[in-house]
């Protein structure tokens, strides 16, 4: 997130067509949200809950696999997130056009 925090989460895929999506912060808040899996785009936005006041969306953008991918999640307290789900690391998600420096 914007101020550093690590986070950890899971995603659940079911055969009715929806899935599930949770990310806990150390200590803090838990945020929960839901898609349809099916959908054949692949960037999906995605309401994200956080508690009963803090909300906002997801942007999702899924491998061809749909089982990898990233997500760009903005709050309306002002954090901003990046993630990545499934066999990406974070460098191979969001590290592109970094200039090595010796």
């Amino acid at each position: 997130m914007s101020d550093g925090v690590p986070a950890a989460g899971q995603a659940t895929a079911y055969n009715n067509g929806v899935g599930e999506f949770w990310v806990q912060f150390p200590g803090s808040m838990r945020c929960t949200g839901t898609y349809a899996v099916r959908d054949p785009n692949p960037t999906i936005v995605v309401p994200v809950t956080c508690g009963s006041r803090i909300r906002g969306e997801a942007v999702i953008t899924r491998q061809a696999d749909l089982m990898s991918g990233t997500a760009i999640v903005g709050l309306n307290n002002g954090k901003r997130g990046q993630f990545v789900f499934g066999n990406l690391t974070f460098e191979q998600a969001f590290g592109q056009g970094r200039v090595r420096t010796h």
